[in-house]
């Protein structure tokens, strides 16, 4: 019994310093030093010396105002399109805006109010005067350019080429007088040459000869 106890005796003394050895073999971490007051302020003034305004890097002016000098990049591109692109370019925003001015303007032309209805029957109107006033402002040589570049698709000749058939009517129809269809034959075969009485009366007249008879 007493060499029992002695031996849990060493072993608690074993682990004991197996634990002291483990406590000891581990690194310290070494403790920051403090920073000097101020010292903060000198590391922001140094990273603004070392990285100047990004602005004088990239070619960017400081002043916003400086940059209405600089002529607009979309601008320059328009002015290397040929005339007629630029026309047409125009002329298909117009007509984009006419098109979208049109669509609301029947898509709720019943279920709008009445100054939400008279507003877009005012947008749609006036759509189609930006385009008449747009096509009326063009010089002639504007003109001609946009004419042959909208209006300029070749004719489809290829069944008059393949069956040998001129390419305008010989023949023009007659204009014709448009028939009159409540004008009966009876009456145009009737004569009344003979009927030499006077139309009198008014409509109760009429009426009460109708109901008499």
């Amino acid at each position: 019994m007493a060499k029992s106890n002695e031996l849990v005796n060493n072993l608690f003394v074993v682990l004991s310093l197996l634990e002291g050895i483990s406590m000891t073999d581990r690194p310290s971490t070494p403790n920051k030093p403090a920073q000097k007051p101020g010292q903060n302020s000198a590391r922001r003034n140094n990273s603004r010396r070392r990285y100047p305004n990004k602005n004088q890097g990239s070619g960017k002016p400081n002043n916003p105002n400086q940059q209405n000098a600089n002529p607009n990049p979309n601008q320059r591109q328009d002015n290397k399109m040929p005339l007629v692109d630029r026309i047409y370019e125009k002329y298909q925003n117009l007509l984009e805006q006419h098109l979208i001015a049109r669509r609301k303007f029947h898509d709720l032309f019943y279920r709008a109010d009445l100054p939400q209805k008279n507003k877009l029957e005012r947008l749609f109107y006036s759509s189609i005067k930006e385009i008449r006033d747009f096509e009326a402002r063009l010089n002639p040589v504007e003109r001609e350019l946009f004419e042959k570049r909208n209006n300029g698709l070749t004719l489809d000749l290829t069944y008059s080429s393949l069956n040998a058939e001129a390419l305008e009517a010989s023949s023009q129809p007659i204009s014709l007088e448009p028939s009159d269809p409540h004008y009966m034959q009876s009456q145009k075969n009737a004569s009344y040459s003979d009927d030499s009485e006077e139309s009198v009366g008014c409509k109760a007249d009429y009426e009460k000869y109708k109901m008499s008879h």
